[in-house]
């Protein structure tokens, strides 16, 4: 605070860095599922430019250390405020509650989340940009802050199975991540993202991640993690190379040039209907066709015989 005469208007002061400022947060206090009380001592507050109408807007650092904070409700003990001028806003990082009153401001103002390793600032002030520069009166203050996490958890994930060849399936479940957030799931050593997924209300998710086949055999990490509010978490993965692929079978065969089965020598041992019956009907091994053939000869020799001699009697007859 820039000293002043109490009805002056204090300096503008203009501030020049080189690079980034670097924040150093006053008080910073690590929240946990029980409320957790920030003294007026451990705040920062920013005076209004003219100094009897009090502070613009009072701050308190907090962290969820390595652990994601679901559900995390902030509440202001306050002094001397007035819903007569404005609605009032609590900003926590990047999240914003507007339009709230005296009465809000002690009930609980949330739900907000908090990532792994971050530091947010809890900010209250006026929303209304026409009080941008009005403080909250000379007697108006906050005597403390408190905090409190509905849930704490540490991501975590499981890669199953752990062992799996180049090229496979293996499916990916996390927990403890902030709810309702897009996570990106990354192969490492060389990086290459395999997949992502989406969390649940309860901050987990589970999703199945083809390992690409040009992976190289040996240990390696499945990282999952979601940018904001930022949580990571690791887990080992053994991959083994595919085995080598079997040639198959030439379908075309070349034609042999000898005859599938060799000619046998021995007669066949079962004889054909044909031939068996003329044995059962023959004589002295003859076949029965040949029979009928010596039947049929001495028939028409007998004929001609009978024939002959019925010319030469009538031959006699007539002499």
């Amino acid at each position: 605070t820039l000293p002043a005469q109490p009805d002056e208007i204090l300096p503008v002061v203009t501030v020049t860095t080189k690079g980034a400022p670097t924040y150093v947060p006053t008080g910073l206090t690590t929240i946990g599922e029980q409320t957790t009380t920030i003294p007026a001592t451990g705040l920062e507050k920013f005076k209004a430019p003219t100094p009897k109408t009090g502070e613009t807007s009072f701050t308190a650092s907090i962290t969820s250390g390595d652990k994601v904070a679901s559900g995390v409700r902030v509440s202001f003990d306050t002094e001397g405020f007035t819903d007569d001028y404005a609605k009032y806003k609590v900003t926590v990082g990047d999240q914003e509650v507007k339009g709230l009153t005296v009465t809000d401001l002690k009930a609980g103002v949330g739900p907000f989340t908090l990532g792994q390793h971050a530091t947010a600032r809890v900010t209250l002030s006026y929303d209304n940009p026409a009080y941008a520069l009005k403080g909250f009166g000379k007697d108006a203050t906050v005597a403390s802050v408190t905090v409190k996490s509905e849930k704490l958890s540490p991501p975590t994930i499981t890669v199953a199975p752990q062992t799996v060849e180049a090229g496979k399936i293996v499916t990916v479940t996390g927990t403890g991540f902030v709810p309702s957030s897009p996570v990106s799931l990354t192969l490492h050593s060389d990086p290459v993202e395999v997949g992502t997924a989406a969390t649940d209300d309860a901050g987990s998710f589970t999703a199945e991640v083809t390992v690409p086949a040009a992976t190289e055999a040996g240990d390696h990490t499945v990282v999952a993690a979601a940018e904001s509010p930022a949580a990571e978490a690791s887990a080992p993965l053994t991959v083994t190379a595919a085995p080598a692929p079997t040639p198959s079978a030439d379908p075309s065969t070349e034609p042999s040039g000898q005859p599938s089965t060799e000619p046998s020598t021995q007669p066949s041992a079962a004889p054909s209907p044909s031939a068996d019956q003329g044995r059962k009907g023959s004589k002295g091994g003859l076949a029965r066709t040949g029979s009928n053939a010596l039947i049929v000869g001495a028939c028409a020799l007998a004929v001609a015989g009978v024939g002959t001699a019925f010319i030469r009697r009538s031959r006699r007859h007539k002499a």
